[in-house]
């Protein structure tokens, strides 16, 4: 498949270069983002929308390019500019808001990120980007099969599945992180808390959405058994490495991770609650044949104002005493919501055979 050459190509520069830009301020204000700061946040969140709608504004003057890349660089930015005026507006459930908008921006926008380099090089990790192997394997075409495909999950669907198999894949068993949402949240916007890291070093993601608005922790026990049914499916029709499966999750869905994972109900060989609920009664609740030397990373932000980090410290503890191998990793800047910028150690870890 050749690339897309469009002489007015280079009048979307500029708009993409504040896409990109606004992309990543709104991820770092919904990560930051805390009820006690709203009004900080909120005044961030109004200069962003700013910069974006003066580049929006200046490439339309400046003609607009019927090239896909540019179509879809336009739409992208006009949905980003939502999440920016949700989050300065401190609206009910701006952070949601402004995260969603962020994520269904970047998944309209994914479909040309390998025929462009500046988008090639934002979908990967912030510390790879000078990686220039990497992005050079990363703009070829993808292989039939590959990227990001959903299996009964459109949004509004729940208990389905949405899939990221990478572009490059050759056919070799892939490792596999299964990814479970938080509450109130969708599988199909999970799985783009995921996909860069996961591009980057050639990782399968399963992102499942929960049949109810979280996952079933309190009586009969449907998600597990759905998510089962979901991996089953995966396994064939996919080369997965079944040595290598990462359970993990946020908030609800890292808790739920660990109830599976440690009580060997869901497969896994790791385990990563972040932002969890996961606490020491919990853990002292499972078998301690199942804790001695069962791989766990745990991330929890210090500023969380969901869960406080004391529950963090003290199911760290816990397992630690029953003899879990954990890597305990606590963030200063992290309030409740999905650190991405841990997703590469996250996957350096569980691809180095811990």
């Amino acid at each position: 498949m050749a690339r897309e050459v469009d002489p007015s190509h280079d009048q979307e520069d500029g708009l993409t270069r504040a896409l990109l830009e606004g992309f990543e301020r709104l991820s770092d204000l919904t990560r930051r983002w805390d009820p006690a700061a709203a009004g900080t946040l909120a005044a961030s969140a109004s200069e962003g929308h700013a910069a974006l709608s003066t580049a929006v504004d200046d490439a339309a003057r400046e003609g607009a390019s019927a090239s896909a890349v540019a179509i879809r660089v336009r739409s992208a930015a006009r949905q980003l500019l939502e999440g920016f005026r949700a989050l300065a507006a401190s609206e009910a459930g701006a952070a949601t808001a402004a995260a969603r908008s962020n994520i269904e921006a970047q998944e309209a926008l994914y479909e040309q990120a390998w025929a462009d380099p500046a988008l090639n090089a934002f979908y990967v990790p912030a510390a790879d980007r000078a990686d220039t192997g990497l992005l050079t394997r990363l703009a070829a075409p993808p292989a039939p099969g590959t990227g990001v495909t959903h299996l009964r999950n459109e949004r509004d669907q729940r208990g389905g599945a949405s899939i990221y198999v990478p572009e490059q894949s050759d056919g070799s068993p892939l490792p596999l992180v299964v990814a479970l949402h938080g509450a109130s949240w969708h599988g199909r916007d999970f799985l783009w808390t995921w996909l860069k890291a996961a591009r980057a070093r050639g990782v399968m993601v399963v992102s499942p959405t929960s049949f109810n608005r979280t996952w079933s922790m309190v009586g009969p026990d449907l998600d597990g058994a759905n998510v089962r049914l979901i991996l089953e499916e995966v396994v064939d029709s996919h080369p997965i490495d079944l040595d290598r499966v990462l359970l993990t999750g946020m908030s609800d869905g890292g808790l739920y991770a660990a109830m599976h994972v440690l009580r060997r109900t869901l497969p896994a060989t790791h385990l990563a609650p972040i932002a969890s609920g996961l606490n020491a009664e919990v853990v002292a609740g499972i078998a301690t044949r199942n804790l001695e030397g069962f791989p766990v990373y745990q991330v929890h932000g210090t500023t969380d104002w969901v869960i406080p980090v004391s529950v963090a410290r003290d199911a760290h503890a816990e397992l630690v005493r029953r003899g879990a191998a954990v890597t305990f990793r606590e963030l200063p800047d992290l309030g409740h919501a999905y650190p991405r910028e841990e997703n590469p150690r996250i996957l350096d870890w569980f691809l180095s055979g811990v």
